[in-house]
């Protein structure tokens, strides 16, 4: 199942935030929007990769993800 649908979504509520003045929520869901875009494009390179070959034990872990790049992010 794909999950474009997750964007969809986060564009309709940035456009009511948008609609409502609320411009911090308006970066806050464009952020979350990047970030989404970022884990479904890597989980599909890494399903890909897995579809090309098996990955070693030691790297099934990591995976692709961007999650850890994202997950030390301090929010103001």
């Amino acid at each position: 199942m794909s999950n474009d649908w997750m964007i969809d979504v986060l564009a309709d509520l940035k456009a009511v935030a948008r609609l409502n003045g609320m411009d911090a929520t308006v970066a806050s869901l464009e952020d979350a929007c990047l970030v989404a875009l970022a884990e479904i494009s890597s989980a599909h390179v890494a399903n890909q990769n897995e579809k090309a070959r098996p990955a070693p034990v030691e790297t099934v872990s990591s995976n692709g993800k961007v999650t850890p790049l994202f997950s030390k992010r301090s929010y103001a």
